[in-house]
């Protein structure tokens, strides 16, 4: 690769060598490093990565091309997921994983998109990047929005992808999966959060509940998406700001009206 290439990288890095690895669930590796995690990342000056982990952009302009990592999470999740065509889906989020997992779920088969958040300014953008229907949250009061979930979808949703990391907002989504549907826990709670979850309630309606823990192969699939022109990125990034700006980016995130903060030159 070529002196001054535009690239994005794939964070992740696999022992190739453990238990988990040699049977094809690298994402598992016991040795797994991920790059801004566990391991020095990208809010910094310069940072060494392996050229195999490095993904040519081409043309993509930067805005676009910095949404690749996320996109490849939002990606994997759809893929745990495994959604049927024709489902009617349930996201609770709309901040950058929401949008563009509301976004993939069409791709993947859905037909329709419901996206329930707080913030009236992120359901706006939903809509306007292919959410069939919106609901807003009241932050400590989820009974008025899951009425109007249910008048949605009065047999409840195929599916319901929690990406907010609220257990009260688990616990709703098991409330409003049909019978034989899938709840997809995507957002990141707490290590030590307990939901309240009846084993009876998962037994008799032979509901399925999976995990979404991080993406393993998935830039080079969501960064073709990019390209393609298939995933709608306008509106997401709020606000660019350099490396002496962190500060600022780590507020944002507190700001319901932010949806993405970059930090670095686009």
């Amino acid at each position: 690769m070529a002196l001054g290439t535009r690239v994005v990288v794939d964070n992740t890095i696999h022992c190739g060598e453990c238990g988990p690895c040699r049977d094809g669930r690298p994402l598992f590796c016991e040795q797994f490093v991920s790059l801004g995690c566990n391991a020095p990342g990208a809010f910094a000056e310069y940072v060494v990565v392996r050229t195999s982990k490095l993904y040519d952009i081409g043309s993509l302009p930067l805005d676009v091309a910095v949404l690749t990592e996320p996109l490849s999470c939002a990606m994997h999740g759809v893929d745990v997921l495994g959604l049927s065509p024709g489902s009617n889906v349930l996201v609770f989020g709309a901040g950058p994983t929401g949008l563009l997992l509301s976004q993939l779920l069409k791709m993947a088969g859905a037909a329709s998109v419901t996206v329930a958040a707080p913030t009236q300014s992120k359901l706006d953008l939903a809509l306007l990047h292919g959410a069939n229907n919106i609901v807003k949250l009241e932050r400590n009061d989820l009974a008025e929005a899951i009425d109007s979930l249910r008048e949605i979808a009065p047999e409840g949703f195929d599916a319901v992808i929690e990406a907010t990391g609220k257990v009260t907002v688990l616990e709703a989504a098991v409330q409003l999966a049909r019978t034989g549907g899938t709840i997809l826990v995507y957002g990141l709670a707490g290590e030590n959060d307990v939901a309240e979850i009846k084993p009876y309630e998962i037994f008799s309606r032979e509901l399925t509940i999976k995990g979404s823990f991080a993406q393993a192969f998935c830039i080079g699939r969501a960064l073709f998406t990019l390209q393609s022109g298939s995933i709608n990125t306008e509106g997401i990034i709020t606000q660019t700001v350099g490396l002496n700006g962190f500060a600022t980016a780590l507020k944002n995130l507190h700001d319901p009206e932010h949806i993405k903060t970059v930090v670095g030159q686009l």
